[in-house]
């Protein structure tokens, strides 16, 4: 991932005062963001999102704004920074292009801040519903404002700073189109933040205090937790029609007479017919028995791939190797995984132990005790 080192390489090491930077003219919002907008967005969003549901951190554009920061439930929803794009202004805050601060559930409730177009802090307060409570504007004689400076690479930084260092919550805006998103403190990055690339992947990642980086989770994580939640459920679909069908079936010959719940015994009746309607019953068993058994299989390795593609340690003859991919994920994510596997593994024991009650061996499969360390 880029790192800008702020307090560096900005505009000749000079941290402007302005909201623009001089050196390179007046530059809109939508010519900053146009690069990030241009690929990977998918209404409007570009970032974190699981079952097609905004969750994380990301960047959304709507006609005439620009918000980014963090989302729940699909909805603007912790810290973020709303822009007011094309001259317009944030509403209910006259005069104020850029909000930063809280968010629950799409709209400004708790602490808040506002800059207007030459990023002057005009209200620093409450917000309650979307509405600021305190007295606005509100006098300020500080340091603080929020500024927008291009480096000589081409980066755009767009970061509440403190006596002309960024200090706050703020973006970076880089040539390429990958964009950065987290708290300064210092001048630098700090604390989690969310990488977003070009083409809408991702990866959030920590700063510590003695700049250190940790990648925290990537969207090659979610991606895999995605492909195997659809495959799960394509496997129940294709169940629950296999027993429609088996149910369609029996209801039709029982509405034609021909279904019967025990052996007809006609006047030709013999032991050797007997012998082979128990021997067609034991074979329908038996393969309604390993269809289950199969199902869990894939199931079981479906996730097992998944924990281990991510990076995880893997047990193979008794010593720990490392997954294919070697990315890392949270430990939420490694609990959620590896719960999926256990419950396939669970379920493959007890159908093999059903069946062989039943008189019908089924061979263990590898996946049945399989086991993944973080």
């Amino acid at each position: 991932m880029k790192q800008i080192i702020i307090l560096i390489i900005l505009c000749g090491s000079t941290i402007f005062n302005s909201f623009f930077c001089p050196v390179y003219g007046q530059i809109s919002y939508e010519e900053i963001f146009s690069s990030v907008l241009k690929t990977g967005v998918n209404k409007g969003f570009k970032g974190q999102a699981l079952r097609g549901t905004r969750n994380g951190m990301g960047l959304l554009h709507k006609k005439e704004t620009i918000y980014i920061g963090d989302f729940a439930k699909n909805k603007r929803h912790g810290l973020g920074m709303l822009i007011a794009t094309n001259n317009k202004e944030i509403p209910n805050c006259p005069e104020t292009s850029i909000f930063i601060g809280r968010w629950f559930e799409d709209k400004q409730e708790g602490n808040g801040r506002c800059y207007n177009s030459n990023g002057q802090l005009i209200y620093e307060g409450k917000f309650s519903n979307g509405t600021p409570i305190d007295v606005y504007p509100t006098p300020n004689d500080s340091c603080r404002s929020l500024d927008i400076i291009k480096t000589d690479n081409g980066d755009y930084l767009i970061c509440e700073t403190f006596c002309q260092i960024p200090e706050g919550y703020g973006v970076i805006v880089f040539s390429n189109g990958d964009m950065w998103q987290s708290r300064f403190k210092d001048g630098e990055q700090s604390g989690i933040g969310l990488y977003l690339m070009t083409n809408g992947n991702w990866q959030t990642i920590n700063y510590d205090e003695n700049g250190n980086t940790t990648i925290i989770s990537s969207s090659t994580e979610y991606n895999a937790m995605d492909a195997a939640r659809k495959a799960y459920q394509k496997e129940c679909l294709s169940e629950a029609l296999s027993s429609f069908a088996q149910a369609a079936t029996i209801g039709m010959n029982m509405a034609s007479g021909n279904y019967k719940s025990t052996p007809s015994y006609s006047s030709n009746y013999t032991e050797e017919s007997s012998s082979n309607i128990e021997s067609n019953d034991s074979n329908i068993k038996s393969k309604n028995y390993r269809t289950i058994y199969s199902n869990w299989e894939r199931r079981a390795k479906q996730n097992y791939e998944s924990l281990t593609n991510l990076g995880y340690k893997i047990k193979k003859n008794d010593k720990d190797e490392k997954g294919n991919s070697g990315q890392g994920a949270s430990p939420s994510t490694y609990v959620r995984q590896k719960k999926l596997l256990r419950e396939a593994q669970k379920e493959m024991k007890r159908i093999r132990q059903k069946a062989q009650q039943a008189g019908i061996n089924i061979p263990k499969s590898e996946y049945e005790d399989v086991s993944v360390s973080y």
